[in-house]
């Protein structure tokens, strides 16, 4: 199981990635089985709309219908170029949908990608030189990406001008033990979380705070 989600029912989602499972789980803690597909669901999150969008690694975005279990695909490329393996999305308030592409990048091979699907249709290549994005998440303000770097330890802060430029991107947060390698992040009312096998670090306004 990979990925967890909870929405605004309490109800968590989480995908089984080699089997292709999409699954449910309510708060007493029965298990329900949306779908099961031809695919590598990595990450899942909630439209307003009630669409359930999934970051999969064999077949792009794709998009289920959480009522009748139908899932078909979103955006399988990327201007005329399949993606190298997507991993995580996250949507910003205004509906933008943002998610990595991190195939089997990494030191050797820095050319993971950050996308963002506007509301308009518009696809944007925000970042092309990532070792290995992972997680991604935005502050509550919606100015800052957080993006979990995994092969070299870091997270990523993608500051937004006004209009959804990028500026002056720089690292948060880098861990030297081997043990610990970013791979989620999640925003909280104070920033951004992101969790470890062995270390999460919370990013504040005051600065950065390892639990």
């Amino acid at each position: 199981m990979h990925n967890p989600f909870q929405n605004v029912k309490h109800i968590e989602w989480c995908v089984d990635i080699p089997f292709g499972r999409v699954f449910r789980i309510d708060p007493k803690g029965q298990w329900d089985l949306v779908v099961q597909y031809d695919g590598w669901p990595n990450g899942l999150k909630i439209h307003k709309g009630g669409w359930v969008f999934i970051a999969d690694y064999k077949r792009g975005l794709m998009l289920l219908d959480p009522k009748s279990g139908k899932i078909e695909s979103y955006l399988a490329t990327a201007f005329s170029e399949a993606f190298k393996g997507l991993n995580d999305l996250h949507f910003a308030d205004n509906g933008d949908l943002y998610f990595t592409d991190q195939g089997q990048t990494g030191i050797a091979d820095p050319s993971g990608r950050v996308y963002r699907l506007r509301v308009n249709g518009e696809l944007q290549r925000i970042v092309d030189n990532a070792p290995s994005p992972n997680g991604i998440t935005l502050n509550t303000m919606n100015t800052q990406v957080y993006v979990a770097i995994t092969r070299s330890q870091q997270i990523w802060r993608l500051p937004l001008m006004a209009g959804g430029t990028l500026s002056k991107a720089r690292t948060a947060s880098r861990w030297t033990r081997r043990t610990a390698s970013p791979c989620a992040t999640s925003a909280s009312a104070s920033g951004a979380s992101t969790r470890t096998a062995c270390r999460r670090t919370s990013f504040t306004r005051a600065g950065i705070t390892a639990l």
